[in-house]
């Protein structure tokens, strides 16, 4: 992702990011409530705790995907049918999640990395969460499948021994308007719930405003940005 090319001033310089929605929700359903923002709500891609950004612009970014899932009935491993397939060469507005919350992130195009990464590569030391990761693995048996399951995957994950294939993702801009329009949809919402006492999860005791002038916070990258 090195060779990418970066996008001058693409989110707001020296401004504290506001969140808009709440992980508890569902961020479609909810963008949907909302006229102006349909069509964000129909174009857009999230993937929480599958997702790290580039350093050190934190601009582009990685999703991940699992290549296998295990059926936990069967005791079984199958080839992942492409997780992104469909998304190559697409436009979105990408959303990321951070203490339990959901930011903007920008307008983004899913680039394809199958060919630099063909056998998918290993997550050892990054700080992806390995639950997310698992949970993708066991989508199509997650209910029947045990705690215990789930923590293996995740730990072979951590160490290395299961890899992900990963999607790229560029950085188109950063719409100003529809982030505005975003948290104020979010900051309506919060002043209709909060006198109910119906706010809970909508609204974290952590949900402070993020300093993220220069996009999500830096992470331990160990996903090679040089594709």
């Amino acid at each position: 992702m090195a060779s990418v090319p970066k996008v001058p001033s693409c989110r707001f310089k020296g401004r504290k990011f506001k969140p808009v929605c709440g992980i508890s929700m569902d961020l479609k359903a909810f963008l949907s409530d909302d006229t102006k923002l349909k069509e964000v709500a129909t174009n857009l891609l999230c993937l929480p705790g599958r997702l790290t950004w580039c350093p050190p612009t934190n601009q582009h970014a990685f999703a991940v995907a699992p290549l296998f899932t295990y059926n936990s009935s069967r005791k079984t491993m199958s080839k992942e049918n492409d997780a992104f397939k469909g998304l190559y060469g697409q436009d979105f507005h990408l959303f990321y999640t951070s203490h339990d919350l959901y930011y903007y992130g920008g307008f983004y195009k899913a680039l394809d990395l199958r060919s630099e990464t063909p056998h998918g590569i290993s997550l050892a030391g990054s700080d992806l969460s390995w639950k997310s990761i698992a949970a993708a693995t066991l989508r199509d048996d997650l209910d029947s499948s045990s705690p215990q399951t789930s923590r293996l995957l995740a730990t072979l994950y951590q160490e290395g021994v299961l890899k992900v294939q990963i999607l790229g993702l560029q950085c188109l801009g950063f719409n100003a308007d529809i982030y505005n329009m975003l948290t104020a949809h979010y900051d309506t919402f919060r002043s209709v719930m909060k006198p109910t006492g119906k706010l809970g999860g909508y609204f974290p005791d952590s949900e402070a405003m993020r300093d993220e002038s220069e996009g999500p916070k830096k992470k331990k990258q160990k996903i090679s940005a040089k594709f």
